[in-house]
């Protein structure tokens, strides 16, 4: 694979990753960007971050079940790939990064 190739797939998936949690915002936030994960944490007896990790975990695992279908033979679109990945970036990049210094003391010195 050449740079040039590898860089439009970076670009492609971030894109993609941002446009994402912009259009999901718009479902899920109520007023406060990360009110679903705060709100899914208070209603189980969790933390906003335990929370978000279990949701994230099920966006793994999906991916996961892709990856195992490769052996046997399944294939799935392009498409199908690129929401698997992006979920996972999402939950575990901007979206966790945005509770810990929204609901703990991280400061860059932690991070």
């Amino acid at each position: 694979m050449t740079s040039e190739r590898f860089n439009q797939i970076v670009d492609e998936i971030f894109d993609r990753c941002r446009a994402t949690l912009v259009d999901r915002a718009k479902m899920y936030a109520r007023g406060d960007r990360l009110s679903n994960f705060k709100r899914a944490g208070t209603i189980r007896g969790k933390s906003s971050i335990e929370s978000l990790d279990g949701m994230g975990l099920k966006h793994i695992t999906s991916l996961f079940d892709y990856i195992d279908d490769l052996r046997t033979g399944q294939t799935h679109a392009r498409e199908e790939w690129l929401e698997k990945m992006c979920d996972m970036i999402n939950y575990y990049g901007p979206l966790l990064l945005a509770l810990l210094e929204d609901t703990t003391s991280i400061t860059d010195e932690i991070i």
